[in-house]
Order: C-alpha cells, then structure tokens, then sequence
C-alpha cells in the first residue's frame, strides 16, 4: 500500500487491548532499583495515579539515625526549591511505614552519562548541546547559592527520548541557607583538590569537576583549552563562573566557524584561477583582420602632351579600414554545482 491508498483510507483510531484506568493515589506498584553500596540510601520506582515515581529512603540500619534522616530532608528541602527542565524535580517528603522517612522524585527514563560513554562516544553535535544543558542546570543552581558537590557521570541522567540531560542526585548538596552538614563530600575522582585537602567547596571547585566531565563527553579531543583552565591546579586561575565556560566554548566555536570560511574562500578563489587558467590555455589564438596599406605610386607626366586628356574612369581603391579586433573569449561561468560541492565539503570539515 502507498501513500496515496493510505490518505484514501478512513480508519477509527483506537486502543490496540482494552486499557486499565490508573487507580487511586495509593502506590500500586514498588520496585527496588538501586542500593547503594557504600552508603546509606535505597530507591524504588514506584506507580501512582498512572505515573511513575522514584522513592529514595534510607537503608534499615539508617533508618533511626537523626544525621542521616537530616540529611535526607536537607536534600529534599534543596531539591524541592529546583524547577528547571534540566534538574529532576522532587515533588513531596513522605513516610511510610515499611521504608520510613522518603523523597519522592521524578522518575526519568534514560540511562546516566557513564554508561552512555561506555557504548560510545558521543558526536560532535550531540556532545556540545549535552555540555550546553549541563551548564545551564549548574548555571541555574549557582544563581540559588546552590552547590551540587558531587558532579559525576552517574549524576548525569540522559533521557531515552532526546538524550536531554537531567541533574539527579542533590544527597551532598549545599546551600548559604544550610549550618547542617558543611563537611567536604562528593566522589574523589571528580572533586576539586582543594576540597579534598579539607578546603570548603565553592563555584570554582565545582567548575573543576565540570572540567573533567567536559573532558570525558568530548573525550579529550575537543575544548582543550577550555577543560585545562578549569581544572587548573590554582581555584584562582580557573573560570569564575559556568557562563564564563559556556562563553569560552562558544568563542572557539565563532573561531573555527571563521576559519571555515576561509577555507571556502580560499578553495572558490584556487577553483576560480584555475578556471580562468584552463580557458586561456584552451582557446584559439586570437586572430586580427590583415590590413593592406596601399602606397601612393607616382605617375609620369608626359613632356608635351597632345590634347587634355579625360580623367580615368577608374578611381584608384581606398585603403581598407581595419576592423575592431575581437575581444578575447570570457572564460566561463563557474558551475553553481561546483560551488555547492565545495561549500558542502567545507560544511562537513566544520561539522
């Protein structure tokens, strides 16, 4: 069947099996989904009202410890103050009577950063606008006085539909509103010297963890530059900001986009000269109309002569006037084709 047969093909649409109508706003389904090994919380996916949540509470052996119960309403507090569609949105602190004190997030549906770059690596396209996302979610924290203190690749979660980015995971997280729990956290990989050695996190020291994760989606091969200064040894040598970074990476997109196009210039301007050359080369000699001078030729004037004579009938024939020389054929026009081949090739060098 074509296209054609099917605009002419009139059709109910419908449910392919009878649906199931959600039920009421009590959870009918749990399911545990990670445990982490090292420390002290759990999560569930749960469904309510025909939506699906996430659950976070603490272990059983945490479950009675006023430290760790602080620091999940500390987190929720945090992460309830967030809405930017980047950020996983938390939504309500529950208890239930099995698990106890929980958070219920956002479910998202994707995998994280980490195993996204154990498949493959990402494209050029693809990876700039996940560094672009991922600076606008940091970008929007900083402005709340808000620190993440724990940027890794398994706090980066990518949607299935769209690999957008969504920031996940504010257990460590910080604000100037907070006296609770100031201690230096986050994962020694990705934390900032200085914050390892027993100094408090700041914007730089989380510009430092942006760093290596930047290097990671781009797997060192791009915005060099961009990862060394945020990683510098020096928090004062580092960018002040996640604007600055982002305006540095776009400033070195403007230079390449510049020199692509001087590379196009440059290959029209060969492909012209070479043109104009091959003409030339090819065409005829050109040739000039031979002009005949006719030189004045003296005639003798008899001695005597008897009676006048008649002048002659014939008049002596006038130089022929030379014609205008033919211009030199015009090489000519270049082929639009051509130039479109050049600047697509162009094109894909840039992207």
């Amino acid at each position: 069947m074509n296209i054609r047969d099917l605009l002419n093909v009139e059709e109910t649409s419908g449910f392919f099996s009878n649906p199931s109508a959600p039920e009421s706003g009590e959870i009918s389904s749990r399911m545990l989904i990670h445990t982490s090994s090292g420390g002290a919380f759990c999560l569930f996916r749960i469904e309510r009202q025909g939506k699906f949540r996430v659950l976070k509470c603490l272990k059983e052996e945490y479950r009675g410890d006023a430290l760790y119960v602080g620091l999940l309403r500390k987190e929720f507090e945090i992460g309830s103050s967030l809405d930017h569609p980047n950020i996983c949105r938390y939504y309500s602190f529950t208890q239930l009577d099995d698990l106890g004190n929980c958070i219920e997030m956002e479910w998202v549906h994707g995998r994280t950063l980490g195993q996204a770059l154990k498949k493959s690596a990402f494209s050029r396209a693809e990876g700039d606008r996940i560094i672009e996302e991922l600076c606008e979610a940091l970008s929007f924290l900083h402005s709340r006085q808000i620190l993440h203190r724990d940027l890794t690749p398994s706090n980066v979660m990518l949607t299935a539909s769209g690999n957008n980015v969504k920031l996940i995971d504010f257990g460590f997280s910080d604000s100037d509103e907070f006296s609770m729990l100031k201690t230096p956290a986050g994962t020694r990989s990705f934390t900032a010297p200085e914050v390892l050695n027993g100094r408090d996190a700041d914007i730089r020291s989380e510009i430092w963890s942006l760093g290596v994760l930047i290097g990671l989606i781009t797997g060192g091969r791009r915005h060099r530059s961009v990862v060394r200064r945020c990683c510098a040894e020096n928090p004062s040598a580092r960018y002040a900001s996640v604007s600055e970074v982002r305006d540095a990476i776009h400033k070195r997109r403007g230079w390449m986009l510049w020199i692509v196009l001087f590379v196009i210039l440059l290959a029209l301007s060969f492909f012209l000269q070479k043109r104009d050359a091959d003409s030339q080369a090819g065409a005829p000699a050109p040739q000039r109309d031979t002009v005949i001078l006719l030189q004045e030729v003296p005639v003798p004037v008899p001695s005597a002569p008897a009676s006048p004579q008649k002048p002659s009938a014939t008049r002596p024939e006038k130089p022929v006037a030379p014609r205008p020389e033919k211009p030199a054929p015009s090489p000519s026009r270049v082929d639009s084709g051509v130039v479109d081949e050049i600047f697509h090739q162009a094109t894909e060098l840039f992207n």
